[in-house]
């Protein structure tokens, strides 16, 4: 359910002109539990009975420039943004969803500072080039994921201090071989988390499900 009994909530307040970014969707996402809050999250807690707003919003990409958002900045109302997902595929046109948790409102010592250029078209896009589709293949389906661990220091159950740590980057991608004997890999600098696997057929063509990732 979207927030505020179906308003849509741009708590990062990245939905401008100038970033080309239209808010589509968003969630408060609310922990409901402490063991859903430790999963979420690093506590350094005298107390343990809180719980956290995780608001994320689903931006759309409305043109062609330079997005930079930071994992650890505290964007909107007091969320410290630590998750941000690049989706793009043939057919469907790009989107953003951007994920935090509610902080004292003041930006994370450790900062992570994400700059892609994305165009607004219904493709495939590998932004930061960590893939290598060789000759006879294409990249039909990408999600970029850059995330963090945060960590909140938390005083008489309220949120005095906080930091993201553990940065990454994994480039999750489908692509389609229409010749034999064509196999994806991963650029120079990035690790590859899964051989490539053959995952079935697309259009009577061979499909690759690929991951790449970096530390950031």
């Amino acid at each position: 359910m979207s927030a505020g009994f179906g308003k849509v909530i741009d708590y990062f307040a990245l939905a401008t002109e100038q970033n080309g970014l239209r808010l589509k969707s968003s969630l408060e996402g609310c922990a409901r539990t402490v063991t859903e809050t430790a999963q979420l999250c690093v506590i350094n807690a005298r107390d343990s009975g809180r719980v956290y707003k995780n608001p994320s919003c689903v931006y759309a990409i409305t043109k062609q420039g330079t997005i930079t958002i930071a994992l650890g900045k505290a964007y909107g109302n007091g969320f410290m943004i630590h998750t941000v997902v690049l989706r793009t595929q043939s057919g469907q046109p790009p989107t953003l969803t951007v994920v935090g948790v509610e902080n004292e409102g003041e930006d994370a010592i450790q900062q992570y500072t994400i700059s892609i250029t994305v165009l607004p078209r219904s493709k495939a896009q590998d932004p930061l080039a960590a893939l290598v589709v060789p000759s006879g293949a294409s990249l039909i389906e990408c999600l970029t994921t850059w995330t963090a661990v945060p960590v909140l220091v938390v005083d008489c159950n309220e949120i005095v201090a906080s930091d993201i740590q553990h940065g990454i980057v994994n480039v999750e991608a489908r692509i389609i071989a229409t010749a034999e004997n064509v196999l994806p890999t991963v650029a120079s600098g990035w690790d590859i988390r899964n051989d490539p696997s053959q995952s079935g057929t697309d259009n009577n063509y061979l499909s690759f499900d690929i991951v790449a990732t970096k530390t950031l």
